[in-house]
């Protein structure tokens, strides 16, 4: 399996299934010096890639993760500006949700294999 996945209108990811993982290949162009982060959607969970790098004229990124993670093949991907006003909350279930009355602004992702709420401020 290899699908092309557009990355809004900025360029394209490549994910291909090698054995017990998907294996994400991002290549995008952006405007010089800029810092962003590749966010992958899949149903209900929302994965950060790690921040592109660039190289030469364009971004690239390259990550390898476990099929196991995912529920389905149902991918979205999007540029997360790092420099925005988000702020991701860890979940813990034996704690209480620190800022219950901002959840209504939150975003549920998982972030280093770590539930946990992404907070537009």
């Amino acid at each position: 399996m290899k699908e092309m996945y557009r990355v809004e209108d900025s360029g394209y990811v490549s994910v291909s299934r090698e054995g017990l993982y998907y294996h994400f290949r991002c290549r995008v162009k952006l405007p010089q010096n800029k810092l962003c982060r590749l966010q992958l959607c899949c149903d209900s969970d929302h994965f950060d890639l790690g921040i592109l790098i660039p190289v030469n004229d364009h971004y690239e990124l390259d990550k390898k993760i476990p099929v196991k993670h995912f529920k389905s093949e149902n991918f979205n991907f999007r540029l997360i500006d790092p420099q925005s006003r988000e702020k991701f909350i860890p979940i813990s279930e034996n704690e209480p949700f620190s800022l219950i009355s901002q959840i209504q602004n939150g975003i549920f992702c998982v972030r280093d294999h770590i539930p946990g709420l992404l907070i537009r401020q």
